[in-house]
């Protein structure tokens, strides 16, 4: 059964580097090409029903470097979903490339599966980093310069990310989430900790273009394309958010350090969002806006600490996904 697990993974991954390839070296017929889209909402769809067929096992595979559980069930039928209706709903004729937009969104979903099911450091980080450079990939199609800049405002983040993730690890000499938890349930809360954690917080946040971090990505999503403006706006955010949910509850021994900073950005986000989605008329804009002020109410249910606060945030993070 645990091989089934990776099935869905391999049926995304595989289709989008078949779409890739056929797209470069031209192998399907003009008639053909208009099918594409539809083949890849089918794939989507077996891989959910795979998912949601295997996955129902919960429990850690492959030596612990793979934790299935109804967190990473939730999460993965959530980003097959949205990549599903992402491809389904498209105009491919506002796209620069057909195949790089059908491709990417799957590439992205993977990403969020991989940080989903992650059980260490390293794999929360490389789900991210998928993300972010799928959506740099269509940016670039139409604007270049746009791209260049998403790709620096995602490396400040990444560095800021990467920083914290480091510090953690040097701390508690761990990379494993179920580790870090342990080794530092009981310790008091110490600069060494506390500091990396608000890097880890910061980063997060240009990632997913939190209020007052949205400066440097808004205008990317609002000058790419229709598919491209998703990845950056929509699926960067999901993928943060999942970050950040598993980090908070390997970290939540020193919850009450960090608690007042992340309901500070929350606060921000949702009223900063929502005040900016007012003072905008055109819907683009305004969507977005109120995509941000989301995101504040998903920061304020992880700084709780409670159980209903991070149900209530991997809820909400769920209709975001499906919204932005």
């Amino acid at each position: 059964m645990k091989y089934w697990l990776l099935v869905p993974e391999a049926l995304i991954v595989g289709f989008a580097v078949l779409v890739v390839v056929a797209g470069r070296f031209a192998w399907l017929p003009r008639p053909w090409r208009a099918f594409v889209p539809h083949a890849a909402v089918v794939v989507v769809l077996v891989a959910l029903g795979i998912e949601l067929w295997a996955g129902a096992t919960a429990g850690a595979y492959f030596g612990g470097a793979l934790v299935q559980d109804r967190f990473a069930l939730f999460v993965k039928a959530v980003a097959l979903v949205t990549a599903g209706i992402v491809i389904a709903c498209s105009d491919w004729v506002s796209e620069d490339s057909a195949y790089l937009a059908v491709a990417m969104p799957l590439l992205a979903a993977f990403g969020v599966m991989v940080a989903a099911s992650a059980a260490d450091l390293v794999g929360l980080w490389a789900g991210l980093e998928l993300v972010g450079v799928s959506g740099v990939v269509l940016v670039a199609l139409r604007r270049p310069d746009l791209g260049l800049r998403l790709l620096v405002v995602g490396g400040i983040g990444s560095v800021l990310l990467l920083v914290g993730l480091v510090f953690i690890y040097a701390t508690t000499g761990n990379a494993d989430l179920s580790g870090i938890r342990s080794g530092i349930t009981g310790e008091p809360p110490t600069v060494a900790v506390v500091i990396p954690v608000l890097l880890l917080i910061a980063g997060l946040a240009i990632r997913a273009g939190v209020a007052p971090f949205h400066a440097g990505t808004l205008p990317v999503g609002l000058g790419a394309s229709p598919v491209g403006s998703a990845l950056v706006v929509g699926m960067a955010a999901v993928a943060a958010g999942v970050v950040a949910l598993k980090l908070t509850a390997a970290l939540l021994p020193i919850g009450d350090s960090y608690a007042a900073f992340a309901q500070v950005v929350a606060a921000i986000a949702m009223v900063g969002g929502g005040a900016a989605a007012l003072g905008v008329r055109s819907p683009r804009p305004r969507m977005a806006y109120i995509a941000i002020a989301q995101l504040g109410w998903l920061a304020a249910g992880s700084a709780t600490h409670f159980r209903s606060g991070f149900g209530s945030s991997l809820f909400l993070l769920g209709a975001f996904a499906l919204a932005a």
